[in-house]
């Protein structure tokens, strides 16, 4: 008991030592020390916040600048799932592609050459015109091929030749003919083949015209030349991500410009070679001598048998390739196959042939533009051709394909 006592008579002395004063200011002091406290962290947020924005903006515009292209590419393929087939003088694309698991690539959708669209949702270079089930009355026309159907270095849709060709047949039969432009920048008769069987030909064409056999003459320049094309295609993929790694390389272009460093000398599989790189042009004429074009007649026999089986009129359109004087008209960076060129004539020949030999087979109509048709100085290249170019070769094929229209009409 007196143990207690004492301990509480020493508590109060210590209470009443303690005056109010005293406990004022222990407390404003606490108050001050948080305050400080708050205000500092805030502050310290406030900078990482401020910080961030600065290097994310930064990055922003230094990726375009600073960024190896070849991590920017792989950056492409990798995390946002498309490439581009080529760029324009101000670096802007030409077309991009989007990545697919079974027709390896299509033109990716919605995509816009200096604010248009220039592809529907479906990878047809139609603009934003879109195609469901075709209504009575119209007649639904689909134009197969590569780059040269696609209208590549043709920065507006409507000046391709397929868009031509349907306002040239409109204007002949009062709007009743549709015409699908479902040309694919370096597509060969592989990807035409895997993309009519599970796309294109559920669209119920009345007519599909082929314009192939350009794209096709790359895997007879190599010595290792495979029917499937099998050393001439691969999927995108070499290098995988791990999980998360694409969304916080998509949301930060912080992380997306370190990342383009790291990757420079990644290689993702890519779509295709550059085969006027990779072979010199005394072997890339032994090999196409060697080879038969037997991929190129396969993919194409199947092909014309699909369409039929759809009840579609073919037509055969050959790839048209200029002159070797062509090299002398075009700037210098517009002559990237000028050393291949008389390998090129020849393979192009063999698949000329295949072609002639399927319209006989077949009995299906066969055009073919004479050499000079189209004036050297209406193409950006040795193929791709001008919007005026692209007209003429409109104009050409309109005149075979407006009586096959015309009888389709009177069904």
């Amino acid at each position: 008991m007196k143990t207690g006592k004492k301990l509480m008579n020493l508590i109060k002395n210590l209470i009443k030592k303690i005056n109010k004063k005293s406990l004022t200011n222990f407390a404003k002091s606490a108050v001050s020390k948080y305050k400080n406290c708050a205000i500092n962290t805030i502050l310290v947020l406030v900078s990482l916040v401020f910080c961030v924005a600065i290097l994310e903006v930064g990055s922003k515009v230094l990726y375009s600048k600073i960024a190896p292209e070849k991590g920017r590419k792989t950056i492409d393929a990798l995390v946002f799932n498309n490439q581009a087939t080529g760029n324009f003088g101000d670096g802007a694309a030409i077309s991009e592609i989007e990545i697919l698991p079974y027709y390896l690539y299509r033109n990716k959708p919605l995509s816009k050459i200096e604010g248009v669209q220039q592809v529907n949702s479906e990878g047809y270079r139609n603009g934003n015109k879109e195609f469901g089930k075709k209504a009575k009355g119209t007649i639904r026309i689909i134009t197969i091929g590569g780059s040269t159907t696609f209208g590549w270095l043709i920065k507006d849709y409507q000046q391709t030749w397929p868009s031509q060709l349907e306002e040239i047949l409109n204007k002949k039969f009062s709007g009743k003919v549709e015409v699908i432009n479902a040309g694919l920048p370096g597509g060969m008769s592989s990807e035409s083949l895997l993309a009519f069987v599970m796309k294109d030909k559920y669209l119920e064409p009345d007519v599909v015209i082929f314009h192939n056999g350009g794209n096709d003459l790359a895997p007879l320049l190599y010595d290792d030349y495979y029917p499937d094309y099998r050393y001439h295609r691969a999927v995108v993929g070499g290098d995988k991500l791990r999980p998360g790694e694409k969304k916080i390389i998509a949301k930060s272009h912080f992380v997306k410009l370190l990342y383009a460093f790291w990757l420079k000398d990644s290689t993702p599989s890519s779509l295709r070679s550059d085969p006027e790189k990779q072979v010199e042009l005394k072997q890339a004429i032994a090999n196409v001598k060697k080879h038969s074009p037997i991929g190129f007649e396969r993919n194409m026999t199947t092909l014309i048998q699909e369409s039929k089986g759809v009840g579609a009129d073919v037509v055969l359109f050959p790839f048209h390739l200029a002159s070797d004087k062509i090299y002398e008209v075009v700037p210098e960076p517009m002559r990237y196959a000028q050393k291949l060129h008389p390998a090129m004539v020849m393979a192009i020949a063999k698949n000329k042939e295949v072609l002639k030999a399927l319209a006989k087979k077949y009995n299906l109509p066969y055009h073919e533009m004479a050499a000079d048709r189209i004036p050297l100085e209406d193409f950006f290249d040795h193929c791709h051709m001008k919007p005026e170019g692209d007209r003429m070769k409109a104009e050409f094929i309109a005149q075979y394909v407006a009586p096959i229209v015309e009888k389709r009409l009177k069904r």
